[in-house]
């Protein structure tokens, strides 16, 4: 749709496969949470690293779902949209910034696993933010 230079098709199949990713993903996802602990028992691990992962999982889960659904789609569009450059040079930031962020939450801060993700949270939110602010400033969307 791009190619042909119809953003509004290039839009509707963009939200098409946001909703189609929510209605997948969503049941997956809750599935995951509910059963991680029977999921890491079976696995063979103990009943501390079930109870870690009953904790962390959930919230890595937010993570995830902010970035893939929101924030990866938007900058996905923007690549095929032409803003290859643009986006890689925002990318490569915004990992660099992620990593050290977590590199400080652990070694400053001394967070434990789920204040690790916690930070992926912040961390998705800020770039689907930045990403969308950005955009639309520049007149992109």
């Amino acid at each position: 749709a791009l190619g042909m230079e119809d953003g509004f098709i290039a839009g509707q199949y963009t939200l098409l496969s946001i909703v189609t990713y929510l209605f997948l993903a969503v049941p997956f996802y809750l599935c995951l949470i509910i059963f991680i602990d029977d999921i890491v028992v079976g696995l063979g691990l103990s009943i501390e690293v079930a109870s870690i992962a009953m904790v962390y999982v959930p919230v890595l889960t937010l993570s995830h779902f902010i970035e893939d659904s929101f924030a990866g789609n938007l900058s996905s569009l923007l690549r095929c949209s032409g803003k290859y450059v643009e986006m890689a040079i925002i990318d490569s930031i915004f990992n660099v910034l992620h990593l050290l962020l977590i590199a400080v939450a652990v070694t400053r801060l001394e967070f434990d696993l789920v204040g690790i993700a916690w930070v992926e949270v912040l961390s998705s939110v800020v770039y689907g933010v930045f990403i969308y602010v950005y955009s639309a400033a520049k007149g992109w969307l």
